[in-house]
């Protein structure tokens, strides 16, 4: 009988050691899920802010260029 009780504690032992390791290792799965969702979620955002500035440097060059043009017709309409 008491042998029967020490079985049944080393094999509930057991179950809980395992529970706990198979719990750790679904939460590191689900940190190193999260970890590299982060990491495409930053570089998503990285490469669209690139993608803004990049916009935003070509609006003010044609800014600047539609600038010029009309200063320079201006100074023709001038001269006339």
């Amino acid at each position: 009988m008491k042998e029967q009780l020490e079985d049944e504690q080393i094999q509930r032992r057991s179950e809980r050691e395992k529970a706990e390791a198979d719990l750790k290792a679904a939460v590191e799965r689900v940190r190193s899920e999260a970890s590299e969702e982060l990491k495409r979620q930053s570089e998503s955002s990285t490469q669209q802010l690139r993608e803004q500035l990049e916009m935003i440097n070509k609006l003010k060059e044609a800014d600047q260029e539609s600038r010029s043009l009309i200063e320079a017709l201006r100074h023709k309409l001038v001269l006339q």
